[in-house]
């Protein structure tokens, strides 16, 4: 995928004139060395439809440019030749190996205290994290100055730093849960892009990236609605703005 190794976005080109190859030989007889390459194409994909995700009600389409995404600290852990591939009806993104990526939103939307980021993830083989992310404008890091990536599963993740999920399935050996996460209650600010981690550095596969799988399915951000409270005859609309008090541990979920 040249355009990703380039970083363009949805609509950006990049000119060409010329085709390079290099054999490099710096020591020794300089003599040395030989190959050939073959078959040479470059073309479009046309097959790669957009990821769809239910936007306040609306849904948005996202280009599946699939930009590298950073840990914090800047360090690059992406694995650039694994893709994601989406589902022909657009509704689920599926990962394959180590890959750290990011999907741009058509338009910058903000997240408030009410605001709900539901889903369906599936889990076929489980690597060292699976981490969902609703990532700033122009910030391709995940969790720098603000709680904004959501971890899901992973070998390295304790049980304690996940997100709780509201059920739990499995269909045909893969386990399959339903998440609702207050998001409003982690962070409120503005939102360019939405980032899936599926982090494996080959702890334990012998070096070997190219193992876990999993998918995220039926992506929905949305507020929730008011509270209605009676006070003296009257209603009153009171913004649904939840706060977990003594422990969020034992707070796993949002009400509507």
């Amino acid at each position: 995928p040249i355009g990703h190794y380039l970083k363009l976005g949805d609509g950006e080109t990049y000119s060409v004139t010329y085709l390079a190859f290099i054999q490099d030989e710096d020591s020794g007889d300089k003599q040395t060395g030989r190959s050939t390459l073959s078959n040479i194409k470059i073309y479009e994909d046309p097959a790669r439809v957009p990821l769809k995700v239910q936007l306040y009600g609306a849904t948005v389409d996202l280009p599946v440019s699939q930009f590298s995404m950073a840990s914090a600290n800047g360090h690059w852990q992406d694995t650039i030749e694994h893709l994601m591939e989406v589902s022909a009806d657009g509704s689920t993104v599926e990962m394959d190996g180590n890959a750290w990526k990011y999907l741009e939103f058509p338009e910058v939307f903000n997240v408030t205290g009410p605001t709900v980021l539901k889903f369906t993830f599936t889990l076929t083989e489980e690597a060292e994290g699976h981490t969902i992310c609703l990532l700033p404008p122009g910030d391709h890091r995940s969790n720098t100055l603000r709680k904004d990536c959501f971890n899901i599963a992973g070998k390295d993740v304790s049980a304690s730093s996940r997100e709780p999920y509201m059920t739990e399935t499995e269909v045909d050996g893969e386990l399959v849960y339903e998440y609702e996460v207050l998001v409003g209650q982690k962070f409120i600010g503005q939102v360019g892009g939405l980032g899936f981690s599926q982090d494996n550095d080959g702890i334990y596969t012998n070096g070997d990236k190219d193992t876990g799988a999993s998918s995220y399915s039926n992506i929905q951000i949305y507020n929730l609605p008011d509270v209605i409270v009676s006070l003296d005859g009257a209603d009153l609309a009171v913004p649904n703005f939840q706060h977990s008090y003594e422990s969020t541990n034992q707070d796993n979920r949002p009400f509507g």
